[in-house]
């Protein structure tokens, strides 16, 4: 967890709220069930969610909890830094069943989180949404930022794909744009390399 994340232990529950529907395809962490032992308070909004599950699917939040005093564990986690969107929507990216799925729509609210949380499973998800629209056609421009997101989060596969797409796309479409030029000079020196090589092998065919 971020150091900007406020960890309460005080929490006023009712009953009145609470969700025991022992369906848990109908889980949605907007309601509060009768199993939510935590709450996460994003942009004075709550989302009700268990321990348990974020320890199991997360070494971030597993580690946080270890940490945290038998008898009296927090029940509200203040995330100032976040928006609510987001994180409601990596949620339900999280779960087996999950509401959401990653699309090219919504990646750029939960990759920053499966990120920052450890989620290897949604990471995965992640990569391979960035890597269908790789592998798809796609402008240079496009190309440039899937790279830049990739490289940020410590996507490896689709950054070597980016650079593979680039050598396979005529230079006048991305030597100009700015966030090509922005990639470090050692892969854009790649890039080009690699466009000269297979000029000079299509021309020794």
């Amino acid at each position: 967890m971020s150091s900007s994340e406020d960890i309460r232990s005080d929490t006023s529950e009712s009953d009145e709220n609470v969700n025991d529907d022992p369906d848990l395809k109908t889980f949605d962490f907007t309601i509060k069930f009768a199993w939510s032992d935590l709450e996460l308070e994003v942009e004075s909004k709550t989302l009700f969610v268990t321990r348990g599950f974020l320890g199991m699917i997360s070494p971030v939040f597993r580690r946080m909890f270890k940490s945290e005093i038998k008898g009296n564990e927090p029940k509200i986690i203040n995330l100032p830094d976040k928006k609510y969107e987001d994180v409601l929507t990596f949620l339900r990216c999280t779960i087996p069943w999950p509401s959401v799925k990653v699309t090219n729509a919504n990646i750029l609210q939960i990759l920053p989180l499966a990120h920052e949380y450890r989620i290897a499973g949604l990471l995965e998800d992640c990569c391979n949404c960035l890597m269908q629209q790789i592998n798809g056609r796609i402008e240079a421009e496009r190309t440039c930022e899937i790279y830049h997101l990739s490289d940020k989060y410590g996507l490896k596969n689709v950054t070597e794909k980016c650079i593979t797409k680039f050598m396979s796309t005529p230079t006048d479409e991305f030597i100009d744009l700015q966030l090509f030029n922005t990639i470090p000079s050692d892969i854009r020196y790649r890039v080009l390399y690699g466009i000269l090589k297979g000029f000079e092998r299509y021309q020794i065919c």
